[in-house]
């Protein structure tokens, strides 16, 4: 018995892709607790691993207005911080900032 979806049809041997579930990391606040910052292109925040395997370069940052940019680098100085450059320039209060793939 096929299923129809939306006006799609699937009979038996279709396939469809389903991409995985968006991830998403929200950092609160600088490396030094802060909301902004520390250029119009950059920022500081705790270090971890974690960040830049899971959002890669390419990734989108969310800034706590919504608006957004794409992270066009890391330089990370372990085991303090990690800083995070991206494209677009960016001024003022910044944090929270949402990563995402």
């Amino acid at each position: 018995m096929p299923i129809v979806i939306s006006g799609v049809t699937l009979s038996g041997g279709s396939q469809f892709y389903v991409p995985p579930a968006l991830q998403t990391l929200v950092i609160p606040t600088n490396d030094s607790g802060g909301l902004t910052g520390w250029s119009n292109q950059s920022l500081a925040v705790v270090y971890n691993a974690d960040i830049m395997s899971t959002y890669p370069v390419g990734s989108t940052i969310t800034f706590q207005d919504g608006s957004t940019v794409i992270i066009t680098m890391y330089d990370p100085y372990a085991p303090n911080y990690i800083d995070i450059f991206w494209d677009t320039p960016k001024n003022g209060t910044i944090f929270p900032i949402t990563l995402s793939i």
